[in-house]
């Protein structure tokens, strides 16, 4: 499963709603039988009955965009992940999580200064800092020719490694 959600019934945090629990399982099953665009209908038409700003309405558009990295339609994966964020709904580190996937799926794209922000406000948030994470940035500043600014990422990130790779 990708997501793995717990319906309020079940007594962890945070939760969704039991019709969310059931609808996510639906789409996962259909996922697995590689029936996205089922997967997608099935989404499209439940996330605007959740409420705004909710755990809900955030997992099930985390859902969505990993629905859409199965077609590999990674701009609407992109905006899927993005409006996750947006939901204010996830805990901090589920929204760092989805902050790198989204700047290493900016990067695929070649959109070197969003994959930048991104990653940024990862940086700034100063929790959970990986070396991956200074490495990331360092790459998208070399895309941007900004050479002094990304050779301090990469040293940060050789300073932050247990086992600094070769290829930063």
């Amino acid at each position: 499963l990708f997501i793995q959600p717990a319906y309020s019934g079940s007594g962890e945090k945070p939760s969704v709603d039991k019709q969310t629990y059931d609808v996510i399982i639906a789409v996962e099953k259909l996922n697995a039988g590689n029936k996205h665009a089922q997967a997608l209908n099935r989404l499209e038409r439940f996330i605007p009955t959740l409420q705004a700003e909710s755990y809900d309405k955030a997992i099930s558009l985390k859902l969505l965009a990993y629905t859409y990295l199965q077609q590999e339609s990674v701009p609407e994966a992109i905006r899927a992940f993005e409006q996750a964020i947006e939901a204010k709904g996830l805990p901090g580190e589920q929204r760092l999580d989805i902050r790198r996937q989204v700047a290493n799926l900016y990067l695929s794209e070649e959109q070197y200064a969003k994959s930048l922000g991104h990653i940024m406000l990862v940086l700034e948030g100063g929790v959970d800092i990986r070396p991956e994470d200074h490495v990331m940035a360092g790459y998208a500043l070399v895309q941007q020719e900004r050479y002094t600014e990304a050779r301090g990422h990469v040293e940060t990130a050789v300073t932050l490694a247990d086992t600094p790779k070769i290829s930063w």
